[in-house]
């Protein structure tokens, strides 16, 4: 890869990153709100989540650079869009479950989070193999927050 490249690369994770960063601060509390909800089984310690986001993050901006590199073909544009809009899912979930403590209504927030990140996945196979495979570490973990998400709801 050339410097340009690389520089576009760490470009596009930090943005990622800058958008979970402003997400969590219009969030609330949200280590305190996580403390004080009912946890269904399988829930994880509240530290994990902090190791684990900026983890997903800069994967999903690795696989957005990649799907944008790509950008010429119409196709690779069409993904490009879907990948966009989950991110704007993804902004809004921790708002709507943390700040409004609207759980079901972050739950189908997820859940087309979970269509669309597969969508993404399957088709980015076509464009880069690469933003396909980097993508399928979100999308196992947006899957467990799904459970995790319907469990918090479920035991309000």
């Amino acid at each position: 890869m050339k410097k340009k490249e690389w520089i576009t690369l760490v470009i596009f994770i930090l943005i990622i990153e800058a958008i979970d960063y402003l997400s969590s601060m219009l969030s609330g509390d949200i280590s305190a709100a996580y403390n004080l909800l009912i946890k269904p089984p399988f829930s994880p310690l509240g530290i994990v989540f902090g190791i684990v986001w900026p983890i997903l993050y800069a994967l999903l901006g690795a696989a957005g650079y990649l799907i944008y590199r790509e950008n010429s073909e119409e196709s690779s544009s069409q993904v490009f869009m879907w990948y966009l809009i989950q991110l704007l899912l993804n902004f809004s979930w921790s708002i709507i479950f943390f700040r409004f403590q609207a759980y079901w209504a972050a739950l189908l927030v997820l859940i087309l989070m979970d269509i669309i990140t597969a969508y993404i996945i399957f088709k980015s196979r076509k464009i880069n193999k690469y933003a396909s495979l980097l993508m399928i570490p979100y999308l196992i973990w947006i899957l467990y927050a799904t459970y995790l998400n319907l469990g918090f709801a479920l035991l309000k």
